[in-house]
């Protein structure tokens, strides 16, 4: 649990201490979720329809003394598949908060396969020399909890020159 400290950004002038943490994945795979569980509070909308949020929603939170900056992102699928300007736009502010970010958690849905933009949005995270976090989403659609090493396991397969990265399960 975060203990939340209400301050103004002046209160941490210099914005090169803070860590940046991009919440990155598909559409509707729980990024907005999960900062709310983050922050304990309702702070972002949370919604089943794809796009509900449409550009990168900073939160500037205190976690052991330091300034911490959570980065709730528009989901991002395949080009391809982006058909309207306001999408577009927010997919592309959605990738320079990941330029810009120090650590990336790439939210993924435990209960379905490894898509290629899964894969491709990690391998992008790490082009750009970013810390990256798995996080193994929706955890409760597993029907058999036992299988987390086998979850994990199928992961680093399916990124096979990654095998370093840690995974988490909400």
């Amino acid at each position: 649990i975060i203990k939340k400290i209400k301050f103004f950004p002046t209160d941490f002038p210099n914005e090169k201490e803070w860590i940046r943490v991009a919440i990155l994945g598909k559409p509707n795979v729980g990024k907005s979720s999960i900062l709310n569980s983050i922050l304990g509070e309702e702070k972002v909308i949370v919604s089943e329809i794809p796009h509900t949020t449409r550009s990168p929603q900073d939160t500037l939170i205190i976690f052991q003394k330091k300034p911490i900056l959570l980065i709730d992102t528009a989901g991002i699928r395949r080009k391809a598949k982006i058909d309207n300007f306001i999408e577009k736009e927010g997919v592309k502010l959605s990738l320079r908060s990941l330029k810009e970010s120090d650590i990336v958690l790439i939210i993924l849905e435990a209960h379905l396969p490894l898509t290629r933009q899964d894969k491709r949005l990690v391998n992008l995270a790490l082009r750009q020399k970013k810390s990256v976090i798995l996080i193994g989403n929706k955890w409760d659609l597993v029907t058999d909890k036992n299988k987390e090493q086998e979850y994990r396991n199928y992961l680093l397969n399916s990124l096979p020159s990654f095998p370093f990265l840690p995974v988490s399960y909400t």
